[in-house]
């Protein structure tokens, strides 16, 4: 069912709302947190859903003033780039460095290069979309199932060795969302109402998405008690806040240092804040270099006292 005036399937505008609003959330998560890297590639993973759900959703309008060819090309291509874009999202995100390859070169080449070749350069040559898309979604298909193969076996080494289950459950919630976006590359080959596509490439990644937020809603809530706990107003604690400031830490390098105080360690901290233990550790690595500093009570004992006092004991 259309929705009057509009070429568009109910379901469509939905997705496209729902989707909205997780962008939105995405883009305040990022302008609050713009030096966390990781915040990004979320971002873009629903910048990119969106659209999706935008040219899927409304081509193809036979009455719309853009040309049948640009639909098919936006609506085709927003499903290429999602795909192309997975590798990459699972390299940064879950820092699995095994996927290197895939995420620089095996996506744009085994994904993105066939759609330039069939659906942008041979469709407007020979106008026969119908073949061209068949031809153009093969050799993404074959490479789709050895990427996922090799994500799934990426997955389970990097985590296989660490009791991390909060990002290791993440991490294949993600990739089962992955598969439902390789059943896309049988729709070139029957003739499926479009909304289907819709749902098919929706199902999972909203899932995800949600998943998602519900994390950054705790991760939030355990961040205001970590800041307004009885101690957070004490002197000492506001004294070690004030110099996280002095140091230039961002707000996730500081939730770090004052977890560091507590005695915390990295497998604990990266539990309490949903990230993997190499994040925390890099998390150190650039404090340690913005405090000039070598040893966890060697932070300690700086934050707590100031550069000036710093200097002062160790005269």
């Amino acid at each position: 069912m259309n929705i009057s005036e509009l070429q568009m399937h109910w379901l469509a505008l939905a997705f496209i709302i729902l989707t909205a609003i997780f962008l939105v959330l995405e883009v305040y998560d990022v302008l609050r947190r713009p030096k966390e890297r990781w915040q990004w590639w979320n971002l873009v993973l629903v910048a990119l859903l969106f659209f999706f759900n935008v040219t899927n959703g409304n081509f193809p309008d036979y009455s719309s003033a853009v040309s049948l060819k640009l639909q098919y090309l936006l609506s085709d291509g927003s499903s290429y780039l999602v795909g192309a874009y997975f590798p990459f999202y699972f390299y940064k995100m879950y820092e699995l460095d095994k996927l290197r390859f895939h995420a620089v070169y095996g996506a744009p080449v085994f994904v993105l290069l066939p759609f330039l070749v069939f659906e942008v350069v041979l469709y407007n040559i020979n106008g026969q979309l119908t073949i061209d898309r068949q031809w153009g979604v093969m050799v993404p298909a074959v490479y789709g199932l050895v990427a996922l193969m090799a994500i799934v076996k990426a997955i389970i080494d990097r985590f296989q060795e660490t009791s991390e289950r909060s990002p290791f459950i993440e991490a294949l919630a993600v990739w089962l969302a992955v598969l439902f976006w390789e059943m896309l590359c049988a729709f070139p080959f029957f003739t499926l109402p479009q909304w289907l596509k819709l749902v098919v490439g929706n199902l999972g990644l909203s899932v995800v998405t949600i998943f998602l937020i519900v994390k950054h809603i705790r991760r939030s809530r355990r961040e205001f008690e970590l800041f307004t706990s009885p101690e957070a107003g004490s002197a000492p604690e506001l004294a070690y806040l004030e110099h996280c400031v002095t140091f230039g830490l961002t707000k996730t390098e500081t939730e770090v240092a004052l977890l560091v105080r507590k005695g915390w360690t990295n497998r604990k901290i990266a539990d309490h804040l949903f990230r993997t233990e190499g994040t925390i550790k890099n998390h150190l690595k650039n404090i340690f270099k913005k405090t000039e500093v070598a040893t966890r009570s060697e932070l300690i004992h700086l934050l707590e006292h100031g550069p000036l006092g710093s200097s002062t004991t160790e005269t």
